[in-house]
């Protein structure tokens, strides 16, 4: 199929975008744990908005601590935990997510791997703020993974990265709120019109331009 202008938007796929584009913009990602539940026990909105918990807590009682304190796998989850929980509707049923590992880097594979018990690490991550997601606890959550994309300096890819050819992506984890500003900003871009002043510094060939005076993680990644 042949195209004048293509504009991929890879989401969690911005790591490894098509080798013949030439050199790539660094990239790191995150892998939130997720759990769909299914059928939800009680009513739960369909306009629901997505929801945030932006408080560190402890996902265990004092006395599941107890329990779980001999078991290897648990151990990093038995203190305090960062905030970040989220969740939103899901189809019939409810997603929750949460990263406990928020500066860990996972290496890119086809898709990572949860454990088992992914799902219910990030349902407890909304029991603050949805006290009521208690009762879920009971029922076996769809275990399902993903990345949360970024660039060292957590700026997001807007823009071409070979003739014909542009990028939008590396939200890290805040795609859907960044969308549709994004995505004006890119049909602009390939329509040739005035971009937003915004825009300019999203460019992928940022990483190229010997004027950039970045710092800490993002001045190692200069190409």
């Amino acid at each position: 199929m042949a195209f004048r202008r293509l504009g991929p938007r890879p989401g969690a796929w911005a790591s490894r975008p098509p080798c013949r584009l030439g050199p790539h913009p660094p990239r790191g990602g995150r892998a939130p744990l997720q759990g769909l539940v299914p059928r939800p026990l009680g009513p739960l909105p369909r306009e629901t908005p997505l929801l945030i918990w932006n408080e560190g807590q402890e996902i265990f009682t004092p006395e599941e601590q107890a329990l779980l304190r001999d078991e290897a796998a648990f151990a990093p989850l038995l203190g305090p935990l960062p905030p970040g929980a989220h969740g939103r509707p899901e189809g019939e049923g409810f997603l929750a997510l949460y990263n406990p590992w928020p500066q860990t880097e996972f290496p890119w594979a086809c898709g990572p791997t949860p454990p088992p018990w992914a799902g219910e690490v990030a349902l407890r991550g909304l029991f603050p703020m949805l006290p009521g997601l208690r009762a879920y606890l009971g029922v076996r959550p769809r275990v399902d993974g993903g990345y949360y994309v970024r660039t060292p300096e957590n700026l997001p890819l807007l823009g071409p990265v070979a003739e014909g050819v542009y990028l939008l992506g590396a939200f890290s984890g805040y795609g859907v709120m960044a969308a549709l500003g994004a995505g004006e900003a890119l049909a602009r871009m390939v329509a040739g019109e005035d971009l937003p002043s915004w825009a300019w510094g999203f460019l992928p060939s940022r990483y190229k331009d010997p004027g950039r005076r970045p710092q800490g993680a993002a001045a190692r990644a200069q190409l």
